[in-house]
């Protein structure tokens, strides 16, 4: 019986993770209409700072059974590092990359040069 109770509760970790990443492709696509996989690489990079923090590392199997020396982190505290990094990301991306890209002219047509390029201010 308790391994039936593990199981869900692995399960329903999972399902919700998938869940999320699924909810904010439908997100996405209902807001600008096209398909952005930013989400799932977004959750990809959460995952990955989440093993680094707790103690993974990319030497540790293939090349010689050697861990890197590095952090580990309790779950609780490697959670909270990794919302912290997942708001910087998000942030860096919010602040670097899309703010100066809402002032910018719009993109050109693929068959002229790039706008840049062009004598005229307008594209």
């Amino acid at each position: 019986m308790s391994k039936i109770f593990l199981f869900s509760l692995l399960g329903l970790g999972t399902g919700s993770l998938i869940a999320g990443v699924a909810i904010a492709l439908v997100a996405f696509y209902r807001g600008a209409g096209v398909i952005n996989l930013a989400a799932g690489a977004i959750a990809m990079l959460a995952g990955f700072a989440f093993w680094r923090l707790r103690g993974g590392s990319a030497s540790a199997g293939a090349a010689g059974g050697a861990a890197v020396k590095g952090f580990s982190f309790d779950t609780v505290p490697a959670l909270l590092l990794t919302l912290v990094i997942c708001v910087l990301i998000g942030l860096f991306f919010e602040f670097v990359i899309f703010r100066p890209l809402r002032n910018s002219p719009p993109p050109c047509s693929r068959a002229s040069p790039p706008c840049w390029a062009r004598v005229s201010p307008a594209c």
